[in-house]
């Protein structure tokens, strides 16, 4: 059986890709335990010529015994594992371009809402400031909004209440203070709530 080198390629972009680098695979790996086999036979063939015409305790069988069979052809040394792993590093790689361009794409649109924002409401802004600029104005007008309104403390302290805009809580123990959400922008997204310092 003779088998030309297969050059395996380090991308493989598809499951039938894949499927046919495996059958190839298996074919090579069938073809070398075939070979291995063959110079197994002849070496034993070889041992036995040599007992029966030196004798086991002759340089001719015991050079013959040293020697194994491990130097026979070897078209490709891929393993199957190889070949899945570089499929899904392809897949993984092929993935992560495409988180990239949506990720593009979002900031894109979102900087585009931003600038419509600071036009809107007459703010100073740059396309790198634009998305700053409109977070702090909406937190600004929704703090202002809150202003001298009694808010609920749920765990901040034991008296329960603050007054948006002052200092501490009602009974005067804790200093509260406006904290956001990590989701918070000026699309409405995220909340808003107290939070002792």
């Amino acid at each position: 059986m003779n088998l030309k080198y297969h050059k395996i390629p380090k991308e493989i972009h598809t499951e039938e890709e894949l499927d046919e680098l495996i059958a190839f695979n298996n074919e090579v790996r069938e073809h070398n335990n075939n070979v291995r086999q063959y110079y197994a036979g002849i070496r034993r063939q070889l041992l036995e010529l040599a007992k029966e015409a030196y004798g086991e305790k002759s340089n001719m069988y015991k050079y013959i015994t040293k020697y194994r069979v491990h130097n026979y052809p070897t078209p490709t040394m891929v393993t199957t594992d190889d070949l899945q792993r570089r499929y899904k590093q392809t897949q993984d790689e092929k993935m992560k371009q495409e988180r990239a361009i949506e990720r593009a794409e979002r900031h894109e649109e979102i900087t585009k809402q931003a600038i419509e924002y600071c036009i809107s409401h007459n703010l100073k802004w740059t396309p790198s400031t634009a998305y700053d600029a409109a977070n702090n104005h909406y937190l600004d007008t929704e703090i202002a909004s809150r202003e001298g309104k009694e808010v609920y403390l749920k765990h901040a302290c034991d008296c329960g209440k603050w007054i948006a805009g002052e200092r501490r809580c009602s009974c005067g123990n804790r200093r509260i203070y406006w904290n956001t959400s990590m989701d918070y922008d000026f699309r409405g997204k995220g909340y808003l709530y107290p939070t002792p310092d």
